[in-house]
């Protein structure tokens, strides 16, 4: 299936708020890219992030006519892709993981993605927890839910329905990190 990155090579540079650069060779694998690490004759589509300072990639993306975006344009054409590879099924309620093995402040995290706070470092500003904290929560509500990145778990409010939680749900279930 074709998405908007199928057959694109695509390399970072810069510092990336939201993008965690070592899940990205995965995503981009699974929807027909490919990440690459260094200018080669292949590269044909540059992500630059703030504070780039490799003006050796920047330079020779203009020089070569390679196409170049912001964080934010690419994870609009991550979403697209992934959108047009992922069949999106309406949740029931067998399928809803169980959210008493998320921490308070792992559901914490999982409000402010729906709330709208997709950057490490909002979630962390919202949290008042370091944006290291942040990540190391995402990786566990991944692993806990099965939902893939960022943009999944920003349309999984299931996740914090009070109301569909157990009466017992504990305050925490391990050492809120």
């Amino acid at each position: 299936m074709k998405t908007p990155l199928s057959g694109k090579a695509v390399c970072f540079t810069g510092k990336m708020e939201t993008i965690d650069r070592e899940e990205q060779d995965m995503f981009l694998r699974r929807i027909g890219g490919k990440l690459i690490l260094e200018i080669t004759p292949e590269l044909n589509l540059l992500v630059v992030g703030d504070y780039a300072v490799n003006a050796k990639i920047v330079k020779y993306a203009q020089d070569n006519g390679i196409e170049m975006i912001n964080e934010e344009a690419y994870l609009v054409l991550l979403k697209a892709a992934a959108d047009k590879i992922v069949k999106r099924k309406p949740v029931s309620t067998n399928t809803v993981p169980d959210t008493r093995q998320l921490s308070n402040r792992e559901l914490e995290v999982v409000e402010a993605v729906i709330a709208g706070n997709r950057r490490y470092k909002e979630i962390a500003a919202k949290l008042n927890i370091s944006i290291n904290t942040v990540k190391f929560h995402l990786k566990n509500i991944y692993q806990i839910t099965g939902i893939p990145d960022i943009m999944s778990l920003s349309r999984a409010e299931f996740l914090i329905d009070r109301q569909k939680l157990p009466q017992n749900h504990p305050k925490t279930t391990r050492n809120d990190r």
